[in-house]
């Protein structure tokens, strides 16, 4: 076998071994999608009319059910995790149903979050023992009010 012949197979032996990797790692991709970002936030789910259990909901209210027994494991700022996922948004994000869904079966629904800070981070399983309906219905309320308002285009008639 002469140099050059040797120095062709090598070329050819090279770019099949190229063409192999390149296979083997477009196959191993995520699908065009990005792995979720750690500590995790919530998809954006598609949202739905706001349901009730049949009562007025007060967001204001739920405000305060968030503050009481939600503020310690999530945040309302953008990119701040606490032990929970950030809720910044959440009317634009999530729908009724998740929220109410996250709330009553949070194993079935939230990431469980990696946090170094924090050695077992999961959302506790007895939230419709401790509050009641409307309460529950008062904060999920107030979590889809979270929303950014955009100003009116109409201006005063005079």
């Amino acid at each position: 076998m002469t140099n050059k012949n040797l120095l062709a197979l090598t070329i050819l032996l090279a770019l099949m071994i190229l063409l192999v990797l390149a296979t083997l790692i477009s196959a191993c991709g995520s699908g065009g999608q990005a792995p979720t970002p750690l500590p995790y936030t919530p998809q954006v789910w598609p949202t739905a009319e706001p349901q009730s259990n049949g009562s007025e909901a007060d967001p204001e209210a739920g405000k305060v059910v968030f503050d009481q027994y939600c503020s310690e494991c999530h945040s309302l700022e953008q990119d701040v995790n606490i032990a929970g996922p950030s809720l910044y948004l959440a009317g634009e994000r999530l729908s009724y149903d998740y929220i109410k869904n996250s709330i009553a079966n949070p194993h079935e629904v939230v990431v469980d979050v990696i946090n170094p800070a924090i050695e077992e981070a999961v959302m506790p399983e007895d939230f419709f023992q401790v509050l009641n309906e409307q309460q529950i219905d008062d904060l999920i309320q107030y979590l889809l009010s979270l929303k950014v308002i955009s100003p009116t285009s109409s201006s005063p008639s005079g």
